[in-house]
């Protein structure tokens, strides 16, 4: 197992503890707005692709890498600003109470998952732009980058899993 390996899963192993900190009702709220920056992602880059390769043409000039660079830092970039205003406030809290420690922990690995899972991904798909990174990665690497989750999910099941989602937080 690599450096990289290891930062990625510690920093999903932290979300899991954060899961269990906060409790899974203000957990899922996070995992909504995760689902929604990956939705949004994901349509974009499947619907408007020729549209945001002209403008990221216009903005990183000529060079495919440079394009390939700058898609990721925003999409990144993105996730990474979803993430902050979910775990900031309060967006939205389910109905439930804290001290049920499997449910806060799944949240927590689900929300590390999500978000971590969603770097990597992207990242890896750029090569590692801005680690440096790239050529042979181990077994466990290569094994991993199959089963994040813009690798699982289309836009299509992200969309109904927000939707679920919502339902189940205003569900009496």
């Amino acid at each position: 197992m690599g450096y990289l390996e290891i930062a990625f899963i510690a920093v999903w192993i932290m979300f899991a503890v954060i899961g269990v900190i906060r409790g899974y009702p203000r957990e899922l709220g996070v995992t909504a707005m995760l689902l929604i920056a990956l939705f949004v992602t994901e349509f974009i880059e499947e619907r408007y692709q020729a549209l945001v390769n002209q403008v990221l043409a216009y903005f990183a000039g000529p060079d495919a890498a440079a394009q390939l660079t700058a898609r990721v830092l925003i999409y990144c970039g993105f996730l990474i600003v979803i993430a902050y205003i979910a775990y900031e406030g309060d967006t939205l809290v389910y109905r439930g109470k804290r001290g049920k420690v499997a449910l806060d922990l799944g949240s927590g690995i689900l929300n590390g998952y999500l978000f971590v899972g969603s770097l990597w991904y992207y990242l890896h798909s750029a090569n590692y732009p801005i680690l440096g990174r790239s050529g042979e990665f181990s077994l466990l690497h290569q094994t991993i980058i199959r089963f994040l989750p813009p690798a699982v999910f289309t836009w299509q099941y992200l969309i109904v899993l927000v939707i679920l989602l919502i339902l189940a937080r205003f569900w009496r």
